[in-house]
């Protein structure tokens, strides 16, 4: 009796792994450029800081409010971006990473836990840090200024990017705010040529901000918080 029902419990497990693989997503995801391990060589990394809304169904950067529409066709692992050539296929999902790649990149995503709701704004945020910031950043004798990264100015973007001076290595990066759902994220550059510094704020209080990784570079490796003066 035992052998003969052993059949159908692979069976069980095979359609419970499949249902798996095409389970429907949810919730907010962001990509990262971290480093993974056995990833397609044939593929190129993308930056991070693409947001993926499932609630919303849109795609938008971490840099600007502007959103594209994305239809996901569960039944094939694949999403449609309003806009953009082909699909993107799901090469792997669960419950906290998502995998998506088209014909030549690699898009890796971390959902976000935006059961961190701060009640301050962008502006508010960062009058906060410019006023009050007094500590070395992982080191790194630094301030962060209300004047537009030198680089946007230059250009005659709009000003979205405050400057970061880095004393150390007498350079500028840029910074700002941005917020999801209620839930504050700090962006920033130690350096004109720097990789993207991304940090979820998950509490805020007089001495400083706490901070969550997302993605930071090894110049402030496991950054977890900027104190402030009062």
């Amino acid at each position: 009796m035992k052998k003969r029902s052993f059949p159908y419990i692979l069976l069980i497990l095979l359609i419970f792994a499949i249902n798996s693989y095409g389970q429907k997503l949810n919730g907010v995801w962001i990509s990262n450029d971290d480093p993974i391990r056995n990833a397609p060589k044939k593929l190129k990394r993308s930056t991070g800081g693409i947001i993926l809304d499932f609630e919303s169904n849109s795609m938008s950067s971490i840099q600007s409010d502007s959103q594209k529409k994305i239809v996901v066709n569960a039944k094939e692992n694949k999403i449609k971006v309003s806009g953009l050539k082909g699909k993107l296929k799901v090469l792997k999902a669960d419950k906290n990473t998502i995998h998506l790649a088209n014909k030549s990149t690699l898009y890796v995503f971390k959902k976000l836990d935006l059961n961190h709701k701060i009640d301050m704004n962008t502006k508010e945020l960062s009058s906060f840090l410019i006023t009050q910031q007094c500590d070395l950043i992982q080191g790194i004798k630094a301030k962060f200024t209300d004047e537009q990264f030198f680089l946007d100015k230059k250009n005659k973007k709009p000003h979205t990017r405050n400057q970061f001076i880095n004393f150390n290595k007498k350079e500028n990066g840029y910074w700002y705010f941005k917020k999801i759902k209620g839930n504050a994220f700090f962006v920033f550059t130690t350096g004109r040529n720097k990789s993207e510094n991304i940090l979820q704020i998950t509490g805020l209080s007089v001495n400083g901000f706490k901070l969550h990784h997302i993605q930071e570079d090894n110049n402030i490796k496991d950054l977890k918080a900027i104190k402030t003066c009062l």
